[in-house]
C-alpha cells in the first residue's frame, strides 16, 4: 500500500470501524478478513485485535463452507461478542453434496456452534428445496433456542417446504427476540399454532407471504407488542379481505407500517387500528386497471393514525387522474414529509398538475408543492418537506422509514 494513500493516516479506532461495517456486505465475507490480513502490517494488526471483525458466520450447506477449522478460528477470533449466523443454500448454485453429505455437514457446524450458544444474537435461515429433511428436523427440534439471547430471527424456506410454522414456533420462544422476519409460501396460516407462542417481547416483524389476508389479520391480531410491521404480500393467491367476517385489528404499539401490495388489498388497511402510526410507506406491487384504484384512496382515509410520515410509490400503473384525489384525502396537512412517486404513462398533463396544486391550496394551504419530473423512467415525484421536517426526523425512531424520509427531502428539495 502506498504511504501516501489516503486511508493509511486514518486513525486505527476508525479503520476498525471500517472494517467491521465492510464485513457485511455479499458472499464474500471470509475472504474480506483475509485480503485485510495480507495488505499491511497495520492492517493486519487492527484485524488481528478488533473481535467485530469476526462475528458474523455464514455456513454455506451446498458447498460446504467455512471448512470447520475456519468456523473454529472466528469463534476463537471474536472473543465475547455476540454471534450473528446465517445458514443459506443459495438457489442460483448446484447441490455439489449427496443427501447424506449435506446433513452430516450441517451436523457438524451445528456441533461447533451450540457451545457458544450463549452469545447467539441473529440467527437467519434461508433454504431452498433439496436440503436434506434432517436438517428441518434439527431446527425444528431445537428446544435450547429457549437458553438464548436471540434478538433477530429470520427464516426463508423454498415454496415445496411447508414447517415453517413449526420451525418459527420453536425459535420464537427465544425471551428477548425483538425483530423476526419470516418469508412464507403457503397458501393459509396455521393460526392456532402461531397463537400458541407467546410474541411479547417483538417489536419488529417482516412479513412476505401469499396467504390469504384473513389469515394474515388474525395472525397481527396476536402481535400486540410490535411497533415496526413490514408486509409484502405476494401475487398468486386470490386477493382481497372478503373471505369470511373480520373485525378489527388491534396493534396499539405500532408506529411504523410498510405495505406493499396490489391495490386492491389496500382494504386491509380498513381493518388495521393504530392509534399510535406516526408513519406510513405503501408500495403498488403490480399494475392494475384504473378501476381496481377505488379501494386505495379511501383506505388511506379509513386510518384514523396521527400520521406524520407518508410515502407512498405508485408507480407501477396509478392514473394520473386520481392524483388530485389523493391529495385532498383529510389530515394530510398535519403530515410533517410526504412523497407520492407514480408512473405518468403518457396520461400525465400540464392540467393534471394544476388540480393537484389546487386540491393542495384547498387541502393543505401551509404546505410548499415541491415537483420532479423524470421523463426517462416515465414517472412523477411530487410531495412536501415541512419546515420542521429535518428536526422531525431526528426524533424519528425507526430507522429504516428514515432513509425514505431522507431520500424524499433530498428528491424534492
Amino acid at each position: 500500500m502506498s504511504e501516501s494513500s489516503a486511508i493509511d493516516k486514518l486513525p486505527p479506532e476508525l479503520l476498525g470501524r471500517i472494517f467491521s461495517f465492510c464485513q457485511g456486505f455479499g458472499v464474500m465475507q471470509y475472504s474480506m478478513q483475509a485480503r485485510t490480513l495480507s495488505v499491511c502490517r497495520q492492517w493486519r494488526e487492527i484485524a488481528l485485535s478488533d473481535n467485530r471483525l469476526w462475528n458474523r458466520i455464514i455456513v454455506g450447506l451446498r458447498r460446504t463452507f467455512p471448512p470447520p477449522p475456519l468456523l473454529e478460528l472466528y469463534l476463537e477470533r471474536s472473543g465475547a461478542m455476540h454471534l450473528n449466523i446465517f445458514i443459506e443454500s443459495a438457489s442460483s448454485q448446484a447441490w455439489v453434496l449427496s443427501a447424506e453429505d449435506q446433513a452430516r455437514y450441517f451436523s457438524d457446524m451445528l456441533k461447533i456452534l451450540l457451545p457458544h450458544l450463549y452469545r447467539w444474537r441473529s440467527f437467519k435461515v434461508q433454504l431452498t428445496d433439496g436440503a436434506h429433511t434432517s436438517i428441518f428436523d434439527a431446527l425444528e427440534s431445537i428446544p435450547y433456542i429457549a437458553a438464548t439471547r436471540l434478538e433477530v430471527v429470520g427464516l426463508r424456506f423454498g415454496p415445496d417446504f411447508s414447517r415453517d410454522a413449526e420451525i418459527l414456533g420453536a425459535i420464537a420462544l427465544a425471551p428477548v427476540l425483538h425483530h423476526m422476519g419470516w418469508h412464507t409460501m403457503r397458501p393459509s396460516l396455521p393460526i392456532s399454532l402461531l397463537s400458541s407462542v407467546s410474541w411479547d417481547s417483538l417489536r419488529k416483524f417482516t412479513f412476505t407471504c401469499r396467504c390469504d389476508w384473513m389469515g394474515i389479520l388474525s395472525f397481527l391480531s396476536h402481535l400486540t407488542s410490535i411497533e415496526t410491521l413490514d408486509i409484502t404480500h405476494l401475487n398468486g393467491f386470490p386477493d382481497g379481505v372478503n373471505e369470511g367476517p373480520l373485525s378489527s385489528t388491534l396493534l396499539p404499539n405500532l408506529r411504523a407500517l410498510h405495505l406493499a401490495t396490489s391495490p386492491t388489498n389496500f382494504i386491509a388497511l380498513s381493518y388495521l387500528s393504530c392509534p399510535k402510526l406516526e408513519a406510513l410507506r405503501v408500495t403498488i406491487r403490480q399494475e392494475e386497471l384504473s378501476g381496481e384504484w377505488q379501494s386505495f384512496i379511501p383506505s388511506i382515509q379509513s386510518l384514523k393514525s396521527p400520521l406524520r410520515y407518508l410515502y407512498v410509490n405508485a408507480f407501477m400503473g396509478m392514473p394520473a387522474d386520481l392524483a388530485p384525489e389523493f391529495f385532498r384525502v383529510p389530515g394530510l396537512a398535519d403530515i410533517a414529509v410526504l412523497q407520492f412517486t407514480f408512473g405518468c404513462r403518457t396520461d400525465w398533463t400540464r392540467e393534471i398538475q394544476v388540480r393537484v396544486e389546487q386540491a393542495v391550496a384547498e387541502n393543505c394551504p401551509e404546505r410548499s408543492m415541491h415537483w420532479k419530473l423524470d421523463t426517462g423512467e416515465r414517472s412523477v415525484c411530487a410531495g412536501w418537506c415541512g419546515p420542521q421536517a429535518f428536526k422531525e426526523l431526528g426524533q424519528c425512531k425507526f430507522y429504516d422509514f428514515k432513509a425514505s424520509v431522507l431520500m424524499s427531502i433530498l428528491t424534492l428539495q
